[in-house]
């Protein structure tokens, strides 16, 4: 039996990123507020010019994204923290917006460029003593192999990010870091693995008020029962995601309840309420514009209808299964061409670099030549100077030796001329 886990109806604080602004915590369980009350508060930091302020509000921007499952805000809001973070010379936070972009990236199925921060994140963190973002970059890993079905990597991965963490520390990472494992364990069929990770994953987020997670852990529990042909725990935690999901207003988190619903609805072959359930979850995710989620959705209703229902409704689900093929192409065209673009100002800026490094360097050598000959100016004028003078010594100790010998002469002369 899966017991429940307990909401304390604050989000914990105690296991919080070092100096997290109030509303990225706030946004677990009010992202709509957050965001309405970001604008206000990033115009005050761009007057004042604080960019650490910046990065510490884009990441709480791109938090709630995150809840709302809108990846391409998530993404955004994830670089604009890392731009701010490294404006501010602030190498935390600049990893911090590094991770959250990566997370963006990967959610939009962008994994080259999610893998290039990532590695970006690791060579920050080298030399850091900050295993909570460590095990951060872990578990973006981990969610990363386990999109690409490499389920082995997911699983090693996640217990490296766990094994970072020291007691109490992060919270809300290692739940996610033991939901992805056991996740990836199920996949595997390792159930005893993953239950003893979703088991520690409740312990451990008793003093979280995060819905949107306690969702996806009862989502996990539902999958595993799925593998092992259990309908009625698989319908039960359908229940309670959707429990989550009304407390949290999350469509998505909603959608998946559904999904899983259905999905034991058709292990005990009632493929009516399956099939309306995927209509209903499948018309959640098109209003969030979660085209792959609807696409996953609505590929088992077509295959539902085309053994049951009438030719009508083949017809129109199968129209929305091309519509929704066609929409998954243009959208990897497009982040393509952002990642490519993003690529292509990223050669450019470095270009800049070079050419502004290059326009350094000729300014330190010219101001280093200058100097030089400055110096040497300096050091022919003080040795001509010295040469004049010892010059003009010369001439009056010649002029000094040529008067006392003339002297010499004269006195000579003259007493020559007495003794004759």
């Amino acid at each position: 039996m899966v017991a429940l886990m307990v909401a304390t109806g604050v989000p914990a604080q105690s296991e919080s990123y070092r100096d997290q602004h109030e509303l990225e915590v706030r946004a677990l369980i009010d992202p709509d507020a957050v965001l309405l009350a970001l604008a206000p508060l990033r115009q005050q930091a761009i007057q004042a010019g604080n960019q650490r302020e910046l990065a510490r509000l884009s990441l709480a921007e791109a938090n709630a994204c995150r809840v709302q499952a809108d990846w391409f805000c998530q993404r955004r809001a994830g670089s604009l923290a890392t731009e701010s973070a490294r404006a501010a010379g602030d190498a935390y936070l600049e990893v911090r917006g590094l991770i959250v972009s990566a997370r963006g990236h990967a959610a939009m199925q962008d994994f080259n460029a999610a893998e290039k921060a990532l590695g970006e994140a690791s060579s920050r963190l080298r030399g850091m003593n900050e295993p909570i973002l460590r095990a951060d970059v872990a578990l973006a890993y981990s969610s990363i192999s386990a999109s690409l079905g490499k389920s082995e990597l997911a699983v090693r991965y996640a217990e490296s990010g766990i094994a970072e963490l020291p007691a109490g520390m992060a919270v809300s990472v290692r739940v996610r870091l033991q939901r992805n494992l056991a996740k990836s364990a199920v996949d595997l069929r390792r159930f005893e693995l993953a239950e003893a990770a979703l088991l520690d994953a409740q312990a451990s987020a008793t003093d979280l008020d995060d819905p949107k997670l306690r969702g996806e852990i009862w989502l996990e529990y539902g999958r595993m029962a799925l593998a092992r042909d259990d309908a009625a725990t698989a319908r039960r935690m359908a229940g309670l995601i959707g429990n989550e999901a009304e407390q949290l207003q999350n469509s998505q988190l909603g959608g998946l309840g559904l999904e899983l619903a259905a999905r034991a609805d058709l292990l005990a072959n009632d493929r009516v309420a399956a099939a309306k359930r995927l209509d209903e979850a499948a018309a959640r995710f098109r209003a969030l514009d979660l085209y792959r989620d609807e696409f996953r959705v609505v590929r088992e209703l077509a295959r539902l209808r085309t053994e049951s229902a009438g030719k009508g409704e083949v017809i129109e689900v199968m129209a929305r299964l091309n519509e929704l093929s066609e929409q998954v192409t243009r959208r990897e065209r497009e982040v393509a061409t952002d990642d490519f673009e993003d690529r292509l100002r990223y050669v450019e800026q470095e270009a800049e670099l070079s050419r502004a490094k290059a326009g350094a360097e000729a300014d330190r050598l010219l101001a280093e030549t200058a100097t030089r000959a400055s110096r040497l100016s300096r050091v022919i004028a003080i040795v001509s100077t010295l040469a004049v003078l010892a010059l003009g010594t010369l001439y009056l100790v010649l002029r000094r030796t040529a008067g006392k010998l003339e002297v010499a002469e004269t006195e000579g002369v003259n007493a020559l001329a007495r003794q004759s």
